[in-house]
């Protein structure tokens, strides 16, 4: 379930749970918002620095992939991802 407001999407996390991303991920071509409140949706966590930023879809690399596993192991936060050689 989300809630959407001016600039932002709640995601609802479960328990009491909410994170938060920018409304621009969920936007068209034309500005139109692509999502409803009440929809699912599925999203990663960016970040959980002043609360637990949300976003559509994320790639990183080197120093942040390493960075932001960091952080979800001290946070406990599981984490997904694909491990490729280049």
């Amino acid at each position: 379930m989300l809630k959407v407001s001016k600039d932002t999407i709640f995601v609802d996390l479960g328990g009491k749970s909410e994170g938060f991303a920018d409304i621009q991920e969920f936007l068209d071509k034309e500005g139109h918002l692509t999502i409803k409140q009440g929809d699912l949706v599925e999203v990663r966590v960016a970040s959980i620095r002043d609360g637990i930023h949300l976003t559509k879809g994320m790639k990183v690399q080197g120093a942040d992939a390493l960075d932001m596993l960091r952080e979800a192991k001290e946070n406990a936060i599981p984490v997904e991802g694909r491990v490729s050689v280049s």
